[in-house]
């Protein structure tokens, strides 16, 4: 009688985990490739961190603050108008392990944390609210240590959103 009920409770609590998780979303170019063939754009390289992006062309660079290098920021893009802007982030974890780094995320308030596969690259997703703003997040690694943070706001603007989106959908490595 023990080992039916504790076949039981095992069939069950295997049941519970099968229902809580989750599938990695798998987010690839092709998906958005002809939404993004209505905006004028094309691909550019981040840096040389061998990834690239699609940049629609409504978007131009931006000065880079000295605080906002020191906090690792190597690009910035806005649109004429400054309302849309999208941050390139390079940091160097060190020792810091993925756990580690969620935990610091959720510490600083990010929401909807999701992990991803990303034109075949492992990713992050992530909402955060800066100074009243929303934006979205977007991390992949570029090596052991180092990854990039790509960060979209104003997301409670739709119009933005919806680029951003393909935006983000086109991060892939650098042909």
């Amino acid at each position: 009688m023990k080992k039916l009920l504790a076949l039981v409770m095992s069939l069950c609590l295997l049941c519970a985990c099968c229902a809580y998780a989750e599938e990695t979303v798998e987010i690839n170019w092709s998906d958005v490739e002809e939404q993004a063939s209505a905006i004028e754009g094309q691909f550019a390289p981040i840096a040389d961190l061998g990834v690239m992006m699609f940049i629609p062309a409504v978007f131009g660079s931006a000065e880079v603050t000295e605080e906002q290098k020191a906090a690792g920021v190597i690009a910035l893009l806005t649109t004429a108008d400054g309302a849309g802007r999208v941050s390139f982030t390079y940091q160097d974890l060190g020792g810091m392990d993925s756990e580690a780094y969620t935990a610091e995320l959720i510490k600083a308030g990010a929401t909807d944390l999701e992990i991803v596969t990303l034109n075949g690259r492992a990713a992050l997703s992530y909402e955060l609210v800066i100074n009243d703003v929303k934006t979205m997040n977007v991390v992949i690694d570029i090596d052991e240590t180092k990854i990039l943070t790509v960060s979209f706001a104003p997301m409670d603007d739709e119009g933005f959103a919806a680029v951003a989106q393909i935006m983000a959908a086109s991060l892939q490595n650098a042909q």
